[in-house]
């Protein structure tokens, strides 16, 4: 039994290389298994073939043979040119390196979204999905049915085509764009059917989490992963805090441990016959794991046996040779840093490594191209004011129509209404500080600095010089301003920028300022507010760097970060 799905990955492994037997009972519906994401992913490239994230899923079927450092190397060309995966993978023959392998996957694979494309605009989508699993070989490959992982992975497919039967029944539309959008809706609202279930013989090893394990009792059970950080698992901090006034009642003082420990109540007593707790102090990274507090609140003689040297490298020598090999090489953490970053780790470890490690590409927004937009105008703006002469008005309309991003709006209209909110925002900023748009010496400055063993990249919007010697650092946000009062209170992004104004550019920042362009509202810190919380900031950063470095990037899913994450469509832990 394990606390989480992800702890049951590396006993899996094992499991299927030595041929024993097991069925993972997970906690995620049907949706959400590999299988079953793998199909809703190319349907919704068949609906879309912009859609980075889905096909990025795509090139991890197996029977396409995309090779994992190939698909790498075209996300990092995907961002570098600023393109689409597919865009990428229609220009791969220029990319350096690519193997004959991977040039003949892209071309299967361009193939069969051509021609499945043509069947989606008019044909059931039960019949493209029938015809992609026969022409794409995945059928033959689910077919498999020697081991229990197997023929789940089959009776899976057989429940999702039941749903599919079910959408064709009772819809009045059955092609594949009508099924995506359904789809959409429904897992929006919570909609995840449960895996199919399996009737298994008393042979198979059963994985399953803590929660699935409820009600259940077994002749002998393995409790594992029992070491701090693990199990208890690290108290996650709610995004979205209800006001006091609305509690009914104050949680108790450590609320998160007490369920943690009727979690461990709950694995200790499915057990009938036989009990183990077993836990390591190395599951990778630098420092070694503590033991449980769990195991210290046991009133019982815990015998502990460890794995010899010779035993050690022989499980050594087999895993590194499989997919641990793969992954080190894959993942290219770096040292150096940047807020996004942080804030990405924060929100979810696994949207961190889909972003920063693997390079996965996301749709555009329109909330992107405005923003940007915005902040190029205004560079443009200061760059002309600090070579002595103010631009005009005039001057600075024509400068959003040259910077105007028109892409990822929902429509002629959507990016015309969003124009004009640009214009207004503008002629009110110009208005406002007409009289003095102050003495500005950065624009976009980039800056490295180093912090402990690692380094802080970043590039501060704007630095200005104000009377008494001192710098005021301004950061553009547009959306509402609402948020400034709460977020200038602890502006960690802001902080970072004033030590290295401080300590690279040799500069004393005594005011920090969060610009809201479309309100014309600055929301400004000064430094005898801010200095004295500079060292926490440090820390915390330092200690976010170590996490990283140190983290198997497993997901924390939230149902907050989930519904507005990238990468939710691909991702099988999404909440």
């Amino acid at each position: 039994m394990v606390r989480a799905n992800a702890h049951a990955e590396p006993f899996i492994k094992v499991f299927e290389r030595n041929g024993i037997p097991y069925q993972f009972v997970a906690s995620t519906g049907l949706y959400r298994t590999p299988e079953i994401l793998d199909l809703i992913s190319y349907l919704r490239v068949l609906n879309n073939f912009m859609d980075d994230a889905s096909l990025y899923r795509v090139t991890r079927i197996p029977t396409f043979e995309f090779d994992p450092q190939d698909v790498i190397k075209l996300l990092r060309y995907s961002r570098k040119k600023s393109v689409t995966l597919y865009e990428a993978m229609d220009e791969a023959s220029e990319i350096g390196g690519m193997k004959n392998g991977t040039l003949k996957s892209i071309e299967k694979l361009f193939e069969l979204l051509k021609k499945h494309a043509q069947d989606a605009r008019d044909k059931r989508v039960s019949e493209v999905l029938v015809t992609f699993l026969g022409d794409s070989g995945y059928l033959d490959f689910l077919k498999k049915r020697d081991t229990v992982e197997e023929n789940q992975r089959f009776e899976n497919i057989v429940e999702f085509f039941k749903r599919i039967q079910e959408f064709q029944r009772t819809g009045e539309t059955h092609t594949v764009k009508d099924f995506v959008e359904e789809l959409e809706l429904s897992t929006e609202g919570g909609d995840d059917p449960a895996p199919a279930e399996l009737e298994e013989g008393p042979d198979t090893v059963k994985v399953m989490t803590l929660h699935k394990a409820k009600g259940l009792e077994f002749p002998v059970v393995f409790l594992v992963s029992l070491v701090e950080g693990m199990f208890p698992t690290r108290e996650m901090q709610d995004s979205l805090k209800l006001p006091d006034g609305l509690l009914e009642e104050e949680l108790p003082e450590g609320s998160h441990i007490q369920e943690e420990r009727r979690l461990f109540y709950v694995g200790m007593t499915r057990a009938i016959d036989k009990l183990y707790l077993a836990g390591a102090d190395d599951y990778g990274g630098k420092r070694k794991r503590k033991p449980s507090r769990f195991l210290k609140e046991i009133d019982l003689e815990i015998a502990v046996s460890k794995i010899s040297a010779g035993e050690k490298k022989i499980v050594e020598d087999e895993i590194s040779v499989g997919d641990i090999k793969s992954q080190k090489n894959e993942k290219k953490v770096p040292r150096k840093f940047s807020y996004t970053q942080m804030e990405a780790f924060w929100n979810c470890p696994l949207q961190y490594k889909f972003r920063h490690i693997m390079n996965v590409p996301t749709e555009g927004s329109h909330t992107f191209s405005y923003g940007r937009s915005l902040h190029q105008t205004l560079r443009d703006f200061y760059t002309v004011a600090m070579s002595g002469k103010v631009p005009s008005e005039k001057d600075l309309l024509k400068m959003l129509e040259e910077n105007w991003i028109n892409e990822w709006y929902d429509g002629k209209s959507h990016e015309q209404k969003r124009f004009k909110t640009a214009q207004e925002a503008l002629k009110n900023f110009y208005k406002k500080n007409k009289r003095d748009f102050g003495k500005t010496v950065f624009v976009e400055k980039e800056f490295n600095i180093k912090m402990g063993k690692y380094v802080i990249r970043g590039v501060m919007d704007r630095v200005d010089k104000l009377a008494d010697g001192t710098y005021e650092i301004i950061d553009y946000k547009t959306g509402q301003a609402k948020k400034g009062e709460r977020e200038i209170k602890r502006p960690i992004q802001l902080m970072l920028y004033a030590k290295a104004l401080k300590g690279v550019l040799k500069l004393n920042p005594s005011k920090l300022t969060l610009y809201y362009i479309d309100e014309n509202k600055p929301f400004s810190i000064l430094k005898k507010d801010f200095e004295k919380k500079m060292a926490k900031v440090e820390e915390k950063a330092l200690k976010t760097f170590d996490e990283i470095l140190e983290s198997d990037f497993s997901a924390t899913p939230n149902n907050f970060i989930c519904r507005f994450c990238d990468y939710k469509v691909i991702c099988p832990h999404r909440k």
